[in-house]
């Protein structure tokens, strides 16, 4: 009985690229992605990489960089070089930013001012808001509405 021979699979060559990317302060960001080359595309005479492919490569490694910039500047703009001490986050949202290669989309927190450093501003805003709580008791009061 004669073996058959395996036939190839025609189905597509792929590349694993892992990006990784490190800062001073000791984080890693890594990212990867796969290409897929078809083989009946070689028969087209397209080998290599095609503009679309570095287009592609050139968008994951913008995300991995744009992301791990904003990271490292947003934990420096906590820094309190004052009291040494980090700045509470008030909230967090998202940012699209258009660059080159397509959006990339970071987080965007809301950093408190440090309450050791500027206290006054802590008292003057409470004051205001008990300045406002007492003005709306007042008009309550004075000004009942219809029924």
């Amino acid at each position: 009985m004669p073996r058959k021979r395996p036939t190839p699979r025609r189905t597509a060559m792929r590349w694993k690229i892992t990006i990784e990317g490190m800062d001073e302060f000791g984080g890693r960001d890594t990212a990867e992605m796969v290409i897929v080359k078809k083989f009946n595309r070689l028969s087209k005479r397209e080998i290599g990489l095609s503009i679309s492919d570095g287009k592609t490569i050139m968008a994951c490694l913008q995300q991995v960089v744009v992301k791990q910039q904003c990271e490292a500047y947003v934990l420096t703009s906590r820094y309190c070089s004052d009291c040494e001490t980090f700045r509470r986050i008030k909230d967090s949202g998202k940012r699209k930013i258009r660059m080159v290669f397509g959006r990339v989309e970071v987080s965007n927190p809301r950093i408190m001012n440090c309450r050791r450093c500027l206290p006054y501003f802590f008292d003057a805003s409470l004051e205001w808001l008990r300045s406002m709580s007492h003005g709306i008791r007042q008009r309550a009061v004075l000004n009942p509405p219809n029924r």
